[in-house]
């Protein structure tokens, strides 16, 4: 079931992926499954492989710049920028500046966040 959720600045579970850091603001206990919502702060020179997952993703640039692959199609993304992949499109993303980038990140339902492993005990 779905709740109410305040999240301030500094909240959140925090989980370092290399040298990259997601902060977990909404996950699928207070979405009631619907989506999971991570701040993701992607390091110069880092970012996953393409991949696929089978649920929707969507990223909006915070800050930096972002290269983002959509099958053989590539996208750079500058702040304000937002990039929707839906299920099972081929994707993937880089940081390929010498700054760190942040991205608003958000996975539909939130199980996709489960699947990757950051939230298993």
């Amino acid at each position: 079931m779905a709740k109410q959720t305040v999240h301030q600045p500094g909240d959140g579970r925090v989980l370092q992926i290399g040298d990259d850091r997601a902060t977990v603001i909404l996950d699928a206990s207070a979405t009631g499954g619907a989506f999971a919502l991570v701040e993701y702060l992607l390091a110069p020179g880092s970012g996953p492989g393409q991949h696929t997952h089978d649920g929707h993703e969507s990223y909006w640039i915070l800050e930096g710049d972002v290269i983002f692959r959509l099958g053989k199609d590539q996208h750079e993304l500058r702040p304000g920028a937002l990039l929707h992949v839906p299920p099972g499109v081929v994707h993937g993303f880089r940081n390929e500046t010498d700054q760190p980038a942040k991205l608003l990140w958000l996975f539909s339902p939130a199980i996709a966040l489960d699947r990757m492993g950051w939230l298993q005990k």
